[in-house]
């Protein structure tokens, strides 16, 4: 329970009642010096009060200034005189409620913001002081600095003096009574009651402020004194709890932050944190990138984005960030973007993406920066050796295709040099390369001479060889010259390439090309398409041109050289559709025993029996069996159909063999184990045709003694056509021979005919060979063969071929 008299106010209410009495004892005098001394010191107060008012208010104007255009001279210079207009007018305006004069003095003269009721004398104003009197008026001086202003606030005393004057009485009595009471109770209870016990608190308080908690001890002091101080010691004691708790979370953040700053500056790419304006922060590498700069602050002196930094590139099949583009964190938060930067002079190529966060209520991005220079480098490699023949380092024939695309009327030359195959085996495959280098330099120097040495109608521009394929050449020429100089160009080329020496590797090479041509007069197709039909055309042309021997030729309609490759498309597809349906079959051309006047033999020959039962001879698709790589199997069937067929009949036969078919592993190896399993082998002859394309005898001696020992036969035909070898003949050991038809069809009219064929009978019989004659087409044919003493007789007077044997 308190006592009532051991409280702060029964201390002070108590001896201020007692003190109280005494006041009206004082002298008038006395009451007003104090009462005009409280009032000054008070209006001292207010003056300095207000010039800080006044001054928070010149400086608030000046710092929206500057933070909202400084970083712009030119902005903040133009802008600066209209904001010390306004500054004045709200001083002037704030200033007409308060008591005071006020004036700015800016370095020149003073400036009246506020006179109140009259002027005052500023010439004697010491204004290096910062306040003072000016004829009994209190004045407060305040300097801002940035615009050398000088804030001067004073008090009228004739107003001081007025209020002194009407209340003086009164005024003075209140005073003097506070006056008593306040150094009564200040000195004589208030410093027992409160000074002793408040000092330390205040201690305390000053120690809790410096971050030191010590509890507060008080014996002698009022209940509440004691109350307020465990108040303190209870604050203090939360305050120090806290205190530790926030030093342990700063501690956590300041961890966590190292900690992403060590996972950012662990990436090897740039990593930057940007608001889509300026750089926030960044890591390492983009640091190191950047080696000029040593912080994000050090940069943006410099730069106020990175997009300042990006350098402008046009690349058809990827979107570049161009420079200064200020959205482009947006655009690469969205798709994957790429930036060009250079360092050191070299451009470096960058893959950019970026993830957007939200952060204290602000939109943050986190941007990477991914090096892909060596990975563009590889593209464009890749796509130069796409479009680049890698031995001429010429363009090549898909980067001829793409460059006539969009080109309103090109011509195109195909160059090709004339047996060139016959160059790789005589010489080798490196002087065959070193030839086509030296071709490719060689046609380019005569293209860059066309315009110097001839006259055209259009000015050349934009010629470009090409490597195509193997030995081919192409000229594009994007603007057509007339036929008159497309035959000039054509003319000139072989001409230059003719009278021309390749030295290879110490071989002196000559060489002559051939030309095909083509243009776009006549086409009316997508540009791709054109693109194509051009090249075909040209091609058609240049193997219409080494068919007729001729140096060059120029596409035309007429030629039907497109028919011709439609006709071979359209067999190509139908020999196709007869394997698939069994529609390849034999027929069979009886060979008549001339001595016993009947029938012994019979050729088994192809035919192909369309799709409306017409037959079509062998002369008409099996070229083209050869060129769409089905001739193989057309071999097959008939040797297969020829063999089943003659199974169970008491005939021999025979099928007829091509070099391609001997020197065809498929093929022999068939033949070997059909013979293997065949109940009469006996019965089989392989007709083997005699021409130049045979290379190697010995690997036809192979098949001819292999078949002979599985107890076949072998018979050479069209022996005497012009490249058959008597000597060849011997190593074979063949069975027979049948004398080519252009000797026999003539032999009753044609003594030389005549006197070949006696001396092919008379090396045959020597040899044990057997003869046999073609093409018997009449009786005085057959009855010249029967003279000669020819065992064999085949041909139309015998009998044509049949699709059976009967």
């Amino acid at each position: 329970m308190k006592r009532w008299y051991n409280t702060t106010i029964a201390r002070i209410i108590i001896p201020i009642f007692l003190i109280g009495g005494v006041i009206s004892l004082l002298s008038e005098k006395f009451i007003e010096k104090i009462f005009e001394k409280q009032l000054f010191d008070l209006d001292c107060k207010e003056i300095k009060a207000a010039s800080e008012k006044y001054y928070g208010i010149v400086k608030n104007r000046y710092e929206v200034l500057f933070f909202n255009y400084g970083e712009n001279k030119k902005s903040f210079l133009a802008l600066e005189d209209s904001v010390k207009q306004e500054t004045i007018r709200d001083l002037k305006s704030i200033s007409k409620t308060q008591p005071y004069a006020f004036y700015i003095y800016d370095g020149k003269e003073f400036i009246s913001i506020h006179k109140k009721n009259r002027d005052f004398n500023l010439s004697r104003l010491d204004l290096n002081t910062t306040e003072g009197s000016l004829n009994n008026n209190r004045y407060a001086i305040k300097e801002f600095i940035p615009w050398g202003w000088k804030l001067i606030i004073l008090n009228d005393n004739v107003m001081l003096d007025a209020i002194i004057a009407a209340n003086k009485k009164v005024i003075i009595l209140v005073v003097l009574a506070v006056a008593l009471l306040v150094s009564i109770v200040a000195f004589v209870v208030l410093y027992r009651a409160l000074n002793i016990p408040f000092r330390k608190i205040f201690e305390q308080l000053d120690a809790i402020k410096k971050g030191k908690y010590k509890n507060i001890k008080l014996t002698k002091a009022s209940e509440e004194i004691k109350s307020l101080a465990s108040h303190i010691n209870n604050m203090s004691n939360e305050l120090q709890n806290r205190s530790q708790e926030n030093q342990k979370l700063i501690d956590r953040l300041y961890k966590e932050k190292l900690y992403a700053k060590n996972i950012l500056d662990s990436q090897t790419g740039m990593v930057i944190v940007t608001n889509g304006e300026t750089i926030i922060d960044c890591n390492k590498s983009f640091l190191d990138f950047l080696n000029r700069y040593n912080s994000v602050e050090e940069f943006k002196k410099h730069y106020n984005c990175i997009c300042d930094l990006f350098e402008n590139h046009n690349d058809e099949e990827q979107k570049y960030l161009k420079r200064n583009d200020c959205a482009w964190v947006k655009q690469a938060a969205q798709k994957e973007q790429r930036a060009i930067i250079a360092k050191n002079g070299q451009k470096k190529h960058f893959k950019v993406n970026a993830k957007k966060f939200l952060y204290d209520e602000s939109i943050i991005y986190v941007a990477t920066f991914d090096d892909i220079t060596d990975i563009v480098a590889q593209k464009e490699e890749l796509k130069n050796r796409l479009y680049t023949d890698p031995l001429t380092k010429l363009p090549n024939r898909r980067k001829l295709l793409l460059d006539m695309v969009g080109i309103d009327s090109p011509v195109l030359f195909i160059i090709n040099i004339d047996s060139f195959s016959e160059i790789n085996d005589l010489y080798g495959y490196k002087i065959g390369d070193e030839l086509l280098i030296l071709l490719a330099k060689k046609l380019s120097r005569a293209i860059s001479l066309f315009g110097k040495l001839y006259s055209f109608d259009k000015a050349p521009s934009d010629w470009m060889l090409y490597k195509l394929a193997s030995d081919e050449y192409a000229l594009l020429i994007s603007e057509a010259p007339t036929k008159k100089e497309q035959e000039k160009i054509a003319y000139s080329l072989c001409h230059l390439v003719d009278n021309s020496h390749f030295p290879c590797q110490g071989v002196d090479i000559e060489i002559k090309i051939t030309i095909g041509a083509s243009d776009s007069d006549k086409i009316v197709l997508d540009d791709w398409d054109k693109a194509k039909n051009i090249l075909s055309d040209a091609d058609m042309a240049l193997k219409k041109a080494k068919k007729d021997g001729l140096q060059y030729m120029f596409y035309e309609d007429g030629m039907n050289i497109k028919h011709d490759y439609t006709q071979n498309i359209k067999f190509a597809k139908k020999i196709k559709d007869a394997i698939a349906n069994n529609r390849i079959v034999p027929y069979f051309q009886p060979i008549m025993d001339v001595q016993r006047n009947t029938i012994t033999k019979f050729e088994s020959l192809i035919r192909l029996i369309d799709e409306d039962g017409t037959v079509i001879t062998p002369n008409q698709f099996l070229t083209i069996a050869k060129s769409s790589k089905q001739y193989e199997s057309l071999t097959r069937i008939i040797i297969q159909k020829s063999f089943d067929y003659f199974a169970d009949k008491p005939y021999e036969f025979s099928v007829n063999l091509s070099y391609e078919d001997i020197t065809n592993h498929n093929t022999v190896n068939f033949i070997y184990d059909l013979l293997s399993n065949y109940n009469s082998p006996e019965k089989a002859t392989f007709e083997l045709l005699e021409s130049e394309n045979i290379k190697n005898y010995e690997e036809v001696k192979k098949f001819v003694d292999k078949v002979s020992a599985l107890g076949a036969k072998c018979a050479i035909d069209d022996f005497g056509s012009g490249y058959s070898s008597f000597e060849h003949i011997l190593k074979l050991r063949v069975d027979y021979l049948k004398i080519d038809g252009s000797i026999i069809k003539n032999i009753d009219k044609d003594p030389g005919a005549e006197v070949i064929a006696k001396a092919i009978v008379s090396f045959a019989k020597d040899l044990k060979i057997k003869v046999v004659g073609e093409f018997v087409h009449s009786e005085e044919v057959f009855n010249k063969i029967a003279a000669l003493g020819i065992e064999y007789a085949q041909g139309y007077f015998i009998s044509p071929p049949k699709p059976n044997a009967a």
